[in-house]
């Protein structure tokens, strides 16, 4: 397990004292995926570092298996440096190396035999689907492959802990699904765990059990990824998510709507309903429309999937009677996660 105890991070610059991190304390669970999310600046790769010792709290401490970080000696940080893996988003690969030269170059340093560097080497090369690269130079690898290699690269020393400082940012979409998979299988296959950082909340919905939210050095907030990207606690959470999802009415359909029943010169309000768990894939809309004599007009909707698990959103024109309309949306307000007026007429 790897503990934040009160964690606090300050810089001396030319310009004054930098406050990175203030105050944090939170936990990651061994074997898990742990996302870190927020904007630039918000302290994410300074709170990364301060686990394999490469930044120092000015206050607090970082446990990792039951070791406080700042105390260690010399010699026992360069042990617990061994086994922690890093992978950055520009690769850092060394481009006068092949790939198989890269993956090697750890075991070199740790002073392991060539036959013990050849098998380890192509056993990470097989694990990370690069058999076929092991003699290509960086410059001749797509930037997957090259993440690939990085990946393959920081694991050679048997490692526990794989630390990952913006590992997608610079790969297309499909790559970034591809690399994603590989870190969630390592930690389910292998055991490690997986502490990743990004500004993308995509990526971390995707592949994290857990995430902590951080913004200007503090935790924001923390928990399951998907308790925490369908009922976030605090504003700043919901403000990301609000940017994440930009899952709103298009402006054509709102103003047909208005229209259409202008004409009509009926009542109508549009509802926003939010489902979450399997309640997202029920026929809620069906048996509301069988059971009341109002009009139920879904205009825009669409379910996603957080680490496996469903949650939809849907907006909903409700037309008729006014009170009619108000116990559909009583009904359907008892059937779902939340519901909210957007507009009425």
């Amino acid at each position: 397990m790897i503990s934040f105890q009160n964690v606090d991070v300050r810089f001396e610059t030319e310009g004054g004292v930098v406050h990175a991190v203030k105050d944090v304390s939170f936990e990651i669970a061994d074997r898990s995926v742990f996302g870190i999310i927020g904007a630039s600046g918000a302290g994410k790769s300074t709170l990364l570092r301060t686990i394999n010792g490469l930044e120092k709290p000015t206050s607090g401490q970082v446990t990792v298996d039951g070791r406080v970080v700042r105390n260690l000696s010399s010699r026992e940080l360069r042990e617990h440096r061994e086994h922690i893996g890093m992978i950055f988003q520009h690769f850092n690969l060394i481009s006068s190396k092949t790939a198989e030269q890269n993956i090697a170059y750890p075991l070199k340093i740790a002073g392991r035999n060539k036959a013990f560097i050849k098998g380890r080497v192509d056993e990470l090369l097989k694990l990370v689907d690069l058999e076929e690269k092991r003699h290509a130079y960086p410059a001749k690898l797509s930037g997957g492959q090259k993440q690939r290699v990085g990946i393959a690269r920081a694991l050679a020393n048997n490692t526990g802990l794989l630390l990952c400082d913006e590992p997608t940012s610079a790969l297309d979409a499909e790559t970034t699904k591809i690399i994603l998979q590989l870190l969630r299988r390592l930690s389910e296959d292998l055991g490690i765990t997986v502490v990743l950082i990004t500004h993308e909340l995509d990526v971390v919905s995707s592949v994290c059990d857990s995430v902590a939210v951080m913004s200007e050095g503090r935790l924001v907030e923390t928990g399951d990824v998907y308790d925490v990207f369908t009922n976030p606690r605090e504003e700043y959470t919901k403000k990301l998510l609000e940017m994440r999802n930009d899952f709103r009415i298009p402006d054509e359909i709102l103003d047909r709507t208005r229209r259409v029943n202008a004409e009509r010169g009926m009542y109508w309000r549009i509802i926003r309903l939010n489902f979450i768990g399997d309640a997202a894939n029920e026929s809620v809309i069906y048996r509301c429309s069988k059971q009341f004599d109002a009009e139920i007009n879904v205009i825009h909707g669409k379910i996603e999937y957080i680490r496996g698990k469903p949650y939809g959103r849907m907006f909903v024109c409700l037309c008729g009677e006014r009170e009619e309309t108000g116990r559909v949306a009583s009904y359907l307000s008892d059937r779902v996660y939340s519901m909210e007026t957007l507009y009425e007429q």
